[in-house]
This record gives structure tokens, C-alpha cells and sequence, in this order.
């Protein structure tokens, strides 16, 4: 009997042992798997607070309703009013579209911003005292890169704040940490991180500018 019971206690340990390392391993994986930040915003799921006008903006509260702005799945278009109602962390920025970070809001086909199509930003958007940190960006192939690609003649963006941005922008020009191309007004703004293009037009917080900076 004892050389029988004996001889199963190793079986029986080493079947326990395969299945804690099992164990081990699964939950390892899920960790991983849970770990793993979004590989882009989910806009279909993204359901805006207010109307998108001057006395009742768009509420933005996380990194996906900022990002969805003007997005086919949204109601949110490039001309309409925004207020930030909290800090947004946009750390998961840096795993988007296969490390190529946020999609600058506002698009132009025109290296002058007096030139570009009507996919400009060219609504309102307050920071509300509020900021945006980890903002991650790496595009060296494009041109008007920040925040916003390029803020038209009656865009507006004032007293919001980045903190820790990580931009890489086009090898031409216009890359900033708050907008690459500026023909509006910024106000009240600020950025701190690190900010680089290739030749020249690279700011802090304006790539180029046409248009109005003040008290920032």
C-alpha cells in the first residue's frame, strides 16, 4: 500500500504543477491581452453631451470624443462649439493606428493655411481651465501636425493645456504641439513635452502661424 500511494504522489504533483503553470500562463496572457491599449478610438460607441452650439457645446470628457470629432459615426463636425468638462488622459494615444498615435483633428491639402480646403477646424473649442496630457503623435510623412492639422480663419481654441506631448511630425513643415498650422486664434494655451520636425515651421505650441496667438 505504501509503495503504491508512493508512487502516485509524484503524478499527482506533477499534474498539479502542469495545471498551475496552465494557470499561470492563461492569466499572464489575459493580463497581457487586457494590458493592450485600443488600437483606435471607438467612435461608433461615442455618445455626445450637448448640441454643438455656442450656448450648449459638445462635451468632451475622454480621449475617444476628442479624437471622433468629425468622424463618419459622430454628429460632431470641424465648425461646431466644444468645452472640455474634465481632464482627458490620451496615454493610450501612443498604441493608435499602429504606433502612428492621434489623427490630427482638421485636414489641408495646401501648405498655407489661407489655402485649404473646408476640412479645417474652424469651430470652438474651450479647454475650460482643463488639460489633455500624454498626447502621442508620430507622422514624419505628414505635414500640419499637432492637436488640430490646421485651425481656420474663425477657429478658436483657448485655455486648455497639454502637458507631457510626444509629436513627430512631417519633413516639410507646420508641426506644433497645439496645432500645426494656425489661422484662427489661440488663446490662453499651453504645452510641455517634446515636439520635432524635420526642417522648419516646428513649435512648442504653433507650427506656423497666419493668424492670432495671445497670452500663451
Amino acid at each position: 500500500m505504501f509503495g503504491l500511494a508512493f508512487g502516485r504522489a509524484p503524478r499527482k504533483r506533477w499534474l498539479l504543477l502542469c495545471v498551475g503553470v496552465l494557470l499561470v500562463a492563461t492569466m499572464t496572457l489575459a493580463g497581457a491581452a487586457s494590458a493592450q491599449s485600443v488600437e483606435r478610438p471607438g467612435c461608433s460607441a461615442v455618445n455626445y453631451t450637448g448640441a454643438g452650439t455656442a450656448d450648449d457645446p459638445y462635451e468632451l470628457s475622454d480621449i475617444s470624443e476628442l479624437a471622433c470629432i468629425d468622424n463618419t459615426t459622430t454628429e460632431a463636425t470641424l465648425n461646431d462649439s466644444y468645452v472640455l468638462g474634465a481632464d482627458i488622459n490620451a496615454t493610450d494615444t501612443g498604441s493608435w493606428y499602429e504606433g502612428r498615435g492621434f489623427d490630427p483633428l482638421g485636414r489641408c491639402v495646401s501648405p498655407n493655411a489661407s489655402n485649404c480646403t473646408p476640412a479645417l477646424f474652424t469651430g470652438t473649442l474651450d479647454g475650460n481651465g482643463h488639460s489633455i496630457t500624454g498626447l502621442s503623435i508620430d507622422r514624419p510623412e505628414e505635414n500640419q501636425t499637432g492637436l488640430f492639422s490646421v485651425i481656420g480663419l474663425n477657429g478658436t481654441v483657448q485655455e486648455l493645456r497639454l502637458d507631457a506631448v510626444d509629436i513627430t511630425g512631417g519633413e516639410f513643415n507646420s508641426v506644433g504641439g497645439l496645432v500645426g498650422s494656425n489661422g484662427g486664434t489661440v488663446s490662453r494655451t499651453a504645452v510641455t513635452g517634446e515636439v520635432s520636425g524635420e526642417n522648419f515651421n516646428v513649435g512648442g505650441l504653433v507650427g506656423s502661424n497666419v493668424g492670432t496667438v495671445r497670452r500663451s
